[in-house]
């Protein structure tokens, strides 16, 4: 939904409410400037729940993306998903099947840019200077990385498919939602 109505190029300020979020986040700081594919990254690649935040935003504010995502879902035939969050973690009336979530990841690995986002092992992410460099030890800046955390490409037959960290994969795989720097899988 992103990729249909947001150019990658176009930049968005981070706002305070942005990083007024829960779970993991891709380190976006408020008066920080990041491009709309800075922020996907930080989504896919970090489970950035303030990048969601910051596109959702972008797209209207959070009711007006999550209407969308619910109209895109039904479009594509995900009959089953009501999103109650734009980062995916739990909210009023949230549901989804493993059915649904098959069909719009096959949709979303059709997209040229998400498959080279989710297959792509590191980036270098803006802190709220909005200045990319890689990640210093103590700094506000950082890689973000979608690194193999738990070793299991070529070992496990499915797991070449990178997926978004935190709470689907923790359902699915019945462990901890992840909150750190890596993902994929």
């Amino acid at each position: 939904m992103v990729r249909e109505r947001l150019d990658l190029d176009a930049v968005v300020v981070a706002a305070p409410e942005d990083v007024q979020v829960d779970g993991s986040r891709a380190g976006i700081g408020p008066g920080g400037s990041y491009t709309v594919r800075q922020l996907l990254a930080g989504l896919l690649l970090n489970s950035g729940n303030d990048t969601a935040n910051a596109l959702a935003r972008t797209l209207g504010g959070v009711p007006a993306a999550l209407e969308a995502m619910q109209a895109k879902a039904s479009t594509l035939g995900a009959l089953d998903t009501r999103p109650g969050s734009v980062s995916g973690l739990d909210g009023p009336g949230m549901s989804t099947s493993a059915y649904d979530l098959a069909v719009l990841f096959r949709v979303a690995l059709r997209d040229p840019t998400i498959r080279e986002l989710v297959g792509t092992r590191s980036v270098p992410f803006p802190g709220a200077t909005g200045l990319p460099r890689l990640a210093q030890p103590g700094s506000a800046t950082r890689a973000t990385e979608n690194a193999d955390s738990r070793g299991l490409r070529g070992r496990l037959p499915g797991a070449e498919i990178p997926t978004r960290e935190g709470k689907t994969r923790a359902r699915l795989s019945g462990g901890e939602g992840g909150g750190a720097v890596s993902g994929g899988g």
